[in-house]
């Protein structure tokens, strides 16, 4: 008998609310510590990475540059950035020379990315 009572109040309920009454029932969502039910503690959006490989030759070049040594596989959107502002910077004579080196050797312009951060 209480599961039929059950059932039929489930019947009258839709978004929280009794359709008879018009009252709004409380959330008991349970949390059972392996889910958050709090936007607050949503995880973060994913940053937005470019795959070096796929940049033009000048931004390949300044990618493996600001790399530090580190090998670059990818590139978030402060050092696209960073790369783009490299590119325009006239001022920065070593970066300029770089640049200018890379696109008039024939054989620097075909190399893989990893010959290219050597």
């Amino acid at each position: 008998p209480s599961s039929e009572a059950a059932a039929a109040a489930r019947q009258h309920i839709v978004d929280g609310v009794d359709t008879e009454t018009g009252e709004v029932l409380e959330d008991h969502t349970e949390n059972f510590g392996n889910e958050s039910n709090s936007p607050a503690q949503a995880t973060a959006p994913a940053p937005e990475l470019t795959v070096v490989a796929t940049m033009p030759l000048r931004h390949r070049v300044l990618a493996q540059y600001i790399g530090e040594g580190e090998y670059l596989y990818h590139v978030d959107a402060s050092q696209k950035k960073e790369i783009l502002r490299l590119e325009m910077d006239t001022d920065n004579s070593y970066v300029q020379n770089l640049l200018l080196a890379a696109e008039n050797v024939e054989a620097f312009k075909k190399a893989i990315e990893h010959d290219i951060h050597k």
